[in-house]
């Protein structure tokens, strides 16, 4: 069964985090009190969002939004 983006909107307004791979590289999406963070594995750089919105609205991969990249995401895990 395919996982889809509105499914992935409603594990994060859950409080889930997800990790997932985009293009052979792994990606997480974490929250903790300073907002939600999307880090790529191995980099210490990380943005932050001050919601689940904000980060869908304004999180980019590469210049791409999360929708736009959505069909070639991996989920990994969600917990």
């Amino acid at each position: 069964m395919e996982y889809t983006y509105q499914e992935f909107i409603e594990d994060l307004n859950m409080g889930h985090e997800i990790e997932f791979l985009l293009d052979c590289e792994r990606y997480s999406i974490s929250y903790n009190n300073n907002g939600w963070h999307l880090t790529k594995f191995g980099n210490e750089k990380y943005s932050t969002y001050g919601n689940v919105n904000d980060l869908l609205d304004n999180a980019k991969i590469n210049n791409k939004s999360l929708l736009e990249i959505w069909n070639r995401i991996k989920i990994d895990s969600i917990f």
